[in-house]
């Protein structure tokens, strides 16, 4: 596949290209309500004062019936927050704008930690370009709210993705959203790209929260009825995850992260004991959970300065990558393996909440159609290996006895499938996340 088409950073000419991407011919396009809405929240957020360029949708995004209002909000619920993220960032690439390859792992002000929470900035451009678009609410389908959820709470004195010290849901919600009401708080959407027990309770208790899970409580999936929390993927902003990646593998395990618990501890050193048999098979880059001071943070030693692409690409040469539970139910590895035609193997737990799935966090934790995005959609048991918890010093053994099986094909074409609705495509080629 090319590699995304919409060029990274601005264009002198963002409103031309925003009336192309919006335009349909069976809707009025109100380019004064448009323009201003995405002046008010990109504009001149980029480097020099820049702003960016919108993305493309895919032709069947472009041509649903959904009528949707966005709300005109001030710009300390978006724009202040993009361009403070910004000031501290000290690599190239942006925030969930557009595409960028992180070749540098931006630790220093957690940047790179913090853009794990920018899907929601993704979103909210996809939104934004979004033909449909009325500033009449009587005649709205859904009512957008474009908070920046997440981002807002990736600030130091908040610690990374931690969203529980935000005071802007308390001032918003509902006093701030003129067309909130009885009748219409079933269909207003709310943007929070953080893991579900990250979210303020201000937004966990609405109607229509897309976050990355897992969702608890089985809430129904009719939408404008009742409860619908909406499960979406991590980011990845790399252009090459949506290129055609070469299945001639040269080893069989990637894994890089911390070791962060006894379960992850037994499935490493099933993995040492491996690559000790079958030399060059196993490529581990660890660090410790702990030193004096408490957690540590950021890249193992061996990735330092490398940043994300590193690690694509050592899933990416890799046929499975161990997707071993921490300290939330969400994962963005999960989603990088997938991008990467790399086979997510994940411990199975057993769990109250199911007699028929496992969770993939821990004993009694959600089971995984609550823990992934659009179970409906992607056949998930033919995308992912499960080893049970009780196995896991048989991890290796497990993940290899597929390979040369008809079990090893239909994993590879379940990740051929999933990797295309897991990403955010800029270009609008192909039925993506947004979708």
């Amino acid at each position: 596949l090319a590699t995304l088409a919409v060029a990274k950073g601005a264009t002198e000419d963002w409103r031309a290209v925003l009336r192309e991407v919006a335009s349909v011919p069976d809707f009025e396009f109100d380019s004064d309500y448009r323009e201003n809405l995405w002046e008010s929240i990109f504009g001149g957020v980029l480097e020099h004062g820049q702003t960016p360029t919108p993305p493309r949708l895919f032709a069947e995004d472009r041509s649903s019936q959904l009528r949707i209002f966005v709300y005109d909000l001030p710009s300390a619920y978006h724009k202040y927050i993009l361009l403070r993220l910004h000031e501290n960032r000290d690599d190239s690439c942006d925030f969930g704008i557009s595409a960028c390859e992180e070749d540098v792992w931006s630790w220093k002000g957690r940047y790179s930690a913090a853009r794990q929470s920018a899907a929601e900035v993704a979103l909210l451009t996809k939104f934004l370009s979004y033909p449909r678009l009325t500033r009449n609410p009587a005649e709205a389908d859904f009512f957008l709210v474009p908070m920046l959820t997440a981002s807002s709470c990736t600030f130091e004195e908040c610690g990374v993705n931690l969203c529980l010290c935000s005071e802007l849901p308390v001032k918003l919600i509902p006093n701030g959203l003129e067309h909130y009401s009885d009748d219409t708080w079933s269909r207003h959407i709310f943007l929070a790209s953080a893991s579900a027990k990250k979210i303020p309770v201000e937004i966990a208790s609405q109607a229509v929260v897309l976050h990355l899970g897992p969702f608890f409580g089985g809430f129904g999936p009719t939408l404008g009825g009742g409860q619908q929390h909406i499960v979406i993927p991590s980011l990845s902003t790399s252009p090459s995850v949506l290129e055609a990646v070469p299945l001639d593998k040269k080893q069989l395990f990637f894994f890089a992260g911390s070791r962060i618990s006894p379960s992850r501890e037994r499935v490493i050193a099933a993995l040492e004991d491996f690559e000790f048999v079958e030399p060059g098979s196993v490529e581990l880059h660890l660090r410790e959970f702990h030193n004096s001071t408490g957690p540590l943070r950021g890249p193992p030693e061996s990735l330092e300065g490398k940043g994300l692409t590193a690690i694509y690409r050592g899933m990416a040469r890799s046929v499975f990558c161990p997707v071993l539970p921490g300290n939330d139910p969400h994962t963005k590895r999960l989603f990088d393996a997938i991008l990467n035609l790399c086979i997510p193997v994940v411990l199975a737990y057993p769990t109250k909440h199911s007699t028929t799935q496992n969770s993939w966090w821990q004993r009694d934790g959600p089971p995984w159609s609550w823990m992934v995005p659009f179970p409906e959609e992607i056949d998930w048991e033919n995308v992912v290996i499960e080893v049970p918890i009780n196995d896991a010093e048989s991890f290796a053994a497990i993940a290899t006895s597929i390979l040369g099986t008809p079990r090893h094909d239909q994993l590879l074409a379940g990740l051929q499938v999933a990797r295309r609705l897991l990403a955010y495509d800029w270009r609008g080629v192909y039925p993506d996340a947004f979708s």
